[in-house]
């Protein structure tokens, strides 16, 4: 309830300061540099709220009070969509992103804004841990004995211990980069996994992640039930 409270008083004034921010930042009447500032605030405003939207939905999430609106869409067109949420940071590091988006049944029961948030996070947290010049791949397939829909998404980044995967789908939980003495430190609040676990239980599947040990990558796995007739299909995302 004081996560709930707290998160909301803390995301109301931001909207004003974001809304300035941005007007300001694609006013040709400043200089670029000035321009730039503004930029600046924009992106930490734009972080800030994100941080606060993480808190209100691990309490939405925990409370039982996050409705999802199921329809039947088509999930590798929400994987396009999340490709160019990400697209910006991609580039930035000049990464190679890859998809084999090849699941011959891929429409699914499920909120797609909610979906697009999970494999947002998931490609988010791929491209902050993955070196300069390294690959993000996105594989689809469809396992007709399970009846599932399978995602996987892997890169070459800093990778996983056997303690973090045990624990990173923890509320507030971080990899031992983020300790004082650990050699990767990349902030964050660490509710961006858990955020994601919750959501794919929602949609009756689950998430797995895997790696070889540190500076070995990591992949991503979500299994989610996909549509037995796809007939009755609902609005591409």
């Amino acid at each position: 309830d004081f996560l709930a409270a707290l998160s909301h008083e803390l995301r109301t004034p931001l909207n004003p300061v974001l809304l300035l921010a941005s007007e300001a930042a694609g006013d040709s009447q400043f200089t670029p540099d000035i321009r730039g500032l503004f930029e600046t605030i924009r992106n930490g405003v734009e972080l800030e709220a994100r941080l606060i939207d993480d808190l209100l939905d691990v309490t939405r999430i925990t409370h039982g009070k996050l409705s999802l609106n199921l329809q039947t869409v088509d999930c590798h067109a929400i994987l396009h969509a999340a490709f160019q949420t990400v697209q910006s940071d991609i580039e930035q590091k000049n990464l190679k992103l890859t998809g084999e988006l090849e699941a011959d049944r891929r429409w699914i029961k499920g909120d797609a804004v909610r979906l697009q948030q999970v494999f947002w996070n998931i490609l988010k947290n791929a491209a902050k841990f993955t070196p300069e010049g390294g690959e993000i791949s996105v594989r689809t397939e469809s396992d007709h004995k399970t009846g599932e829909l399978r995602i996987f998404i892997s890169d070459t980044g800093i990778g996983l211990n056997e303690h973090e995967i045990s624990g990173i789908f923890e509320a507030f939980s971080q990899g031992e980069h983020s300790s004082s003495s650990g050699k990767h430190r990349f902030g964050g609040l660490g509710l961006g996994l858990a955020i994601s676990k919750m959501l794919v239980e929602q949609h009756h599947g689950r998430i797995e992640a895997r790696s070889r040990g540190r500076d070995m990558g990591s992949t991503f796995e979500i299994s989610v039930p996909y549509c037995e007739d796809e007939k009755e299909r609902g609005p591409v995302a």
